[in-house]
């Protein structure tokens, strides 16, 4: 007798909610919020392994799976549509966070916390259950964070280079003391294994501590002169505020990796994770205001991402800014 199971589409025989990229190498170009339908379960019949009596083929590629999946036979066999789960911080993921005070869920803009007129919610990609609501901003919003960063600039890029080491260094150890929980807040939204996720977190640190030594180390140069009238000198300058705009599959380590050269330099940033993972990036920014960064220098806004990126990218305030842009 053929084994009736459920599984997501995308998923392997046996498994539950394997992302479809697994399935589809080809298709994993595709967006995100396409490769969700893997997401949705619906009931099959497994008559041999990688073989589903209705026709469908682990190669097929997800245009001839959603066409499957439209079929009135399927249709009968699907689950009524799931409502949307209210959060619930008993059973949610987080709940079991060794300090609470991590979770954040309002942008930052200039050391204060903006909860914003709207908000978006963020799901647990393994139950599509409510996480949290985060803060859905705008372009207004990031042309504030932007004029906020620029005013933190002269500040930060006059301290010396052993104080802002001092800082980033501080920035480092507590990262590395809340390692746990930061894997939990990934592992909640991202969807990691707990394990990788933890790796992600200690990995994202290095980048933290070794810009921090390198803060110390941003030497000039003297050139060899092509006239002997002539001394040729180089020095090495902050070049004002960058834009730090992160994906959803690294959550953690791309921020550090982004900001802690420019942190060491002297610039200051806007951060725009991805709307999938902001959690992560909210709970490295408020560990960074526990390190003693000054309010401006560090940036997060979370919302429209195509309108925040264009304001991120092509913002007229400073000519400086566009060259800073990091992707």
């Amino acid at each position: 007798m053929p084994e009736l199971v459920n599984i997501s589409v995308g998923s392997l025989p046996g498994t539950r909610l394997l992302d479809a990229t697994t399935v589809w190498p080809r298709a994993a170009k595709k967006s995100r919020k396409v490769l969700r339908m893997s997401a949705t379960v619906v009931k099959v019949v497994l008559m041999e392994p990688w073989i589903i009596s209705l026709g469908w083929h682990p190669h097929d590629s997800a245009d001839s799976v959603k066409g499957l999946c439209s079929s009135p036979l399927i249709a009968a066999l699907q689950p009524p549509p799931a409502q949307e789960t209210a959060l619930d911080m008993k059973t949610s993921p987080l709940s079991q966070l060794n300090d609470p005070s991590l979770l954040k869920t309002d942008a930052l803009i200039n050391g204060q916390w903006v909860r914003g007129a709207q908000r978006f919610d963020v799901l647990d990609p393994a139950t599509g259950h409510k996480l949290a609501d985060v803060a859905n901003l705008g372009p207004t919003e990031t042309e504030q964070a932007i004029a906020a960063a620029n005013a933190a600039w002269p500040a930060w890029r006059s301290q010396t280079s052993k104080q802002r080491h001092a800082i980033l260094m501080k920035w480092y150890q507590l990262l590395m003391a809340h390692v746990d929980d930061l894997g939990r807040i990934l592992t909640a939204e991202q969807g990691k294994p707990y394990a990788e996720a933890k790796g992600e977190i200690s990995y994202g640190a290095s980048f933290v501590e070794w810009f921090a030594e390198e803060a110390k180390r941003v030497n000039g140069e003297t050139l060899p002169p092509f006239d002997n009238n002539r001394r040729l000198l180089v020095l090495k300058q902050p070049i004002g505020v960058c834009a730090a705009i992160t994906p959803w599959n690294f959550p953690a380590a791309m921020i550090t990796r982004k900001c802690s050269p420019g942190l060491a330099a002297g610039c200051t940033f806007v951060v725009k994770p991805a709307p999938d993972t902001p959690l992560t990036a909210f709970a490295l920014i408020e560990l960074a205001i526990r390190a003693g960064f000054p309010k401006g220098v560090l940036n997060i806004v979370t919302g429209d991402a195509v309108a925040i990126g264009k304001v991120m990218t092509t913002s007229s305030a400073s000519p400086a800014r566009r060259r800073s842009a990091s992707y």
